[in-house]
């Protein structure tokens, strides 16, 4: 087994939902021997069943904030298991209140906690147990793409991250010439105890399935398998790494962002399905002037006002040989009903995985009442007849807006 005659120490399970479950169960399988830690008495009661579930007695108090804790834990582990050959760091918090509002609100207190427990804790760890680490052991953090990008809500632990990936650059530098790895693991997000924190996760989960090149999001056990590999002597010649496990996400996001069209581009190709669920390209239209708008739900006040107006319209598009197309995340299902109800007579498409508008750059973060999410931001482009965007309507006010179009168009 890979893991035969391993030890290793693992510190932050919270819940057979956490991160570091996945990974100690993947070691456990691989035949590794495993030393716990917790926090406090309620923790305690939670964890002791994981070990003993795990084959492991070896259960330790530790707040990585508590100096006496830190000053014990190497001792104690020597006593009870030996050397080790692994150590993983799965420690990360910061108050609900600085994950709640803007970045810029984040108190002192709040920023001095969330980096002391989540970065500090990493380098004061390592120094801790650096007394019973073997030659060859490693060392494994977890981080999250919010360090080195912007995510909507992740605020001080997007700087917290940050730091930590820099100080697993910094750590693998100081420990190389003893032969200790030191690496780190950013996961996709998963539901986990630490994530309910974050605002609007779902929103955050959902835009990472449909955006993510494998269109899935990740499990505890997909990150256990990396992190197995990461703590066993397969990755015996890797370290300073910021290895990513999110189904490939990490290399969608900058892309998504830079997109911004103007009068005079190539308005991108797509394809998608009309409310009778017919494949629908731009291509299609070439010869005549295209009205292209985003809105964000059926059934909405403003986008059925501005749905109706283009409708009621139609006939004058008509006779200026364009065509309009509606685009919205709504099923063809919903637009069959939306259309029906209020006898729309212009092409609705629907686009489930919002690949048209991001290709449009009309997917952003949006704000309301004080709260960031994902979302379409009403925008119109007129495309002329061979393609090419001759007018783009940012920020649109539904009502009216057909109108202007037309006396653009005229």
């Amino acid at each position: 087994m890979l893991m035969k005659g391993k030890k290793g120490l693992i510190i932050g399970i919270a819940n057979k939902m956490s991160i570091a479950y996945g990974i100690a169960e993947q070691l456990k399988n691989a035949g590794a021997q495993l030393a716990f830690t917790y926090l406090n008495d309620a923790i305690k009661k939670r964890v002791e069943p994981i070990a003993a579930e795990l084959g492991s007695d070896k259960v330790y108090e530790l707040d990585v904030n508590n100096p006496s804790h830190l000053g014990a834990l190497a001792p104690r582990l020597e006593k009870d298991f030996g050397k080790i050959d692994f150590v993983l760091h799965a420690v990360a918090f910061a108050p609900k209140e600085a994950l709640e509002n803007d970045f810029l609100s984040t108190s002192k207190e709040a920023f001095d906690i969330a980096l002391g427990t989540s970065v500090y804790s990493l380098v004061s760890l390592t120094r801790a147990v650096l007394p019973v680490l073997k030659g060859g052991a490693s060392i494994l953090t977890l981080s999250y793409l919010g360090g080195p990008k912007f995510v909507p809500h992740y605020n001080v632990m997007g700087v917290a991250k940050a730091a930590l990936e820099s100080s697993v650059r910094y750590l693998a530098h100081d420990l190389g010439s003893k032969n200790i790895r030191v690496n780190a693991i950013s996961a996709g997000p998963i539901k986990t105890l630490a994530a309910s924190g974050i605002g609007d996760f779902k929103m955050i989960l959902r835009y990472n399935e449909v955006n993510a090149p494998l269109k899935r999001n990740v499990s505890i056990e997909d990150v256990g398998k990396s992190g197995l590999y990461l703590l066993s002597d397969l990755s015996s010649a890797v370290t300073g790494e910021i290895h990513y496990v999110d189904c490939g996400y990490n290399i969608m996001e900058d892309l998504e962002r830079k997109v911004t069209l103007s009068a005079g581009d190539k308005a991108p190709e797509f394809w998608a399905k009309n409310a009778d669920e017919v494949s629908i390209n731009l291509s299609d239209f070439r010869g005549r002037t295209v009205i292209l708008y985003f809105y964000p739900k059926d059934m909405t006040p403003g986008c059925t006002t501005e749905a109706c107006e283009f409708s009621e319209l139609y006939d004058d598009f008509r006779a200026l040989n364009a065509v309009v197309i509606g685009v919205s995340p709504d099923s063809s299902e919903k637009h069959v009903q939306f259309g029906k109800k209020y006898g729309l007579k212009h092409i609705l498409l629907s686009d489930e995985d919002h690949e048209i508008s991001k290709a449009y750059g009309v997917w952003q973060v949006k704000k309301n009442y004080g709260k960031e999410y994902l979302g379409i931001v009403r925008t119109t482009f007129l495309i002329d007849k061979n393609g090419n965007i001759i007018k783009v309507f940012k920020s649109v006010k539904a009502a009216g807006h057909a109108a202007k179009v037309l006396e653009n168009l005229s």
